[in-house]
């Protein structure tokens, strides 16, 4: 996923909505969400936010996803523990902008996935 040139919440808010939206989409209902982003975006979503805040909206988008039939849970994983995210990140760099939705994982992830479980 590739934002482009963007504060680090706003990354991370539309990651969780796009992450959300794909799994609901393909009927996945049980999913762990990780975040190294404790303060901002762990306990936002969680508590909403108010109205005049600018995450409002996906906030609150997220909250709705969240609240639907099956198990969710946010869970905070400092950085440098959920070593695929990390590279994901890091590849998302060198990709065009949008979401791209993996059928299985990229080559560069298969021992990262070891050492995250």
């Amino acid at each position: 996923f590739n934002l482009g040139n963007c504060n680090i919440a706003f990354a991370e808010f539309w990651g969780i909505f796009y992450g959300c939206s794909v799994v609901w989409s393909i009927g996945i209902k049980a999913v762990m969400i990780e975040s190294d982003s404790e303060t901002t975006v762990l306990r936002m979503i969680p508590q909403g936010a108010g109205h005049c805040l600018p995450f409002f909206c996906i906030i609150e988008t997220i909250r709705e996803l969240l609240n639907r039939d099956g198990s969710w849970r946010l869970k905070y994983a400092p950085r440098g523990e959920i070593f695929v995210a990390d590279w994901l990140g890091k590849e998302s760099l060198s990709l065009d902008r949008g979401l791209i939705v993996y059928n299985e994982p990229p080559p560069g992830v298969f021992n990262l996935l070891i050492a995250d479980t």
